[in-house]
């Protein structure tokens, strides 16, 4: 039976991934969230989860090798833009594993019927 409550997938790393002043996938829309829910106390009927990282095999399933490999080395190098709209940070690398482990997870937890509902 599905536990009561909205499954929230959320991992912290997802606050690091910089994409600079004005873009529009910042971490501002995260905290905008956070602090709603907060202030409303819907925080309290959430069941939280801190999702693993994907596994590079999920992740290979919808990119190619030499793109998952050239977000990391982008990332590790200290960060740049892929192109003009898709920016990398020093830790966007880890926070897109740990944010595709979060859509996963919640799949799952909704098709095994541990949730009525999730997000990510």
């Amino acid at each position: 039976m599905a536990e009561k409550g909205t499954h929230i997938f959320y991992h912290p790393l997802s606050l690091e991934h910089d994409t600079g002043v004005g873009h529009p996938e910042r971490k501002a829309r995260i905290e905008a969230v956070l602090e709603r829910l907060e202030s409303t106390g819907l925080q309290k009927d959430c069941v939280w989860h801190s999702p693993e990282a994907a596994a590079f095999e999920s992740i290979n399933a919808n990119h190619k090798a030499d793109y998952i490999r050239s977000v990391e080395a982008l990332a590790d190098d200290g960060g740049g833009a892929l192109d003009a709209d898709t920016i990398v940070s020093p830790r966007s690398y880890q926070a897109a594993l740990r944010a595709s482990g979060a859509c996963i997870q919640a799949i799952d937890a909704v098709l095994s019927g541990s949730a009525a509902n999730a997000i990510s």
